[in-house]
């Protein structure tokens, strides 16, 4: 009897500790699928983004100090930057969220970064300072990282 009750609690502990585990991988697995979509949004709206800016805005090219894309609840939005001390948006790109790379508004007014705009642009700034500073960081011929800063609502964040 004794046998059985510890045999039968030892299954049910390593059902529980299975279960438990199951649990926290479906909880890391949806965590690292929501950043990779994230990632990709971001990419997505770069990528087009600078193809539009390029076409559209032969002029401002020389201007660009960089770009950054960005994500609100109705578009994913791409902004390039002057290469002033104190930068502004010389550009801004937002698509609608139907992946339809046709489907964007273009704006050219120059202007000061929104508030959120200065905070993806504030870590952007400190992990370029980082990167360039780290000699564990290697750029290679014809190459160059591209910076996706990330906010949300529990962390502040850039990955290449």
């Amino acid at each position: 009897m004794i046998k059985k009750l510890t045999l039968g609690l030892a299954g049910l502990l390593f059902a529980i500790k299975a279960f438990a585990q199951h649990e926290r991988l479906d909880f890391v697995t949806d965590s690292l699928l929501k950043e990779g979509k994230r990632m990709y949004r971001s990419e997505w709206a770069s990528w087009y983004g600078t193809d539009a800016f390029m076409a559209r805005c032969p002029n401002k090219r020389a201007l660009s100090g960089g770009y950054f894309s960005y994500e609100t609840n109705d578009n994913l939005v791409n902004i390039f930057f002057s290469k002033d001390v104190d930068p502004v948006v010389i550009a801004s790109i937002s698509f609608v969220k139907d992946f339809n790379a046709d489907n964007y508004k273009l704006d050219t007014i120059q202007r000061p970064f929104n508030r959120a705009e200065q905070k993806y642009y504030a870590i952007r700034k400190q992990a370029l300072n980082r990167i360039n500073s780290d000699t564990t960081f290697k750029y290679y011929k014809n190459t160059t990282l591209n910076l996706v800063p990330i906010i949300d609502k529990r962390t502040k964040r850039v990955t290449c």
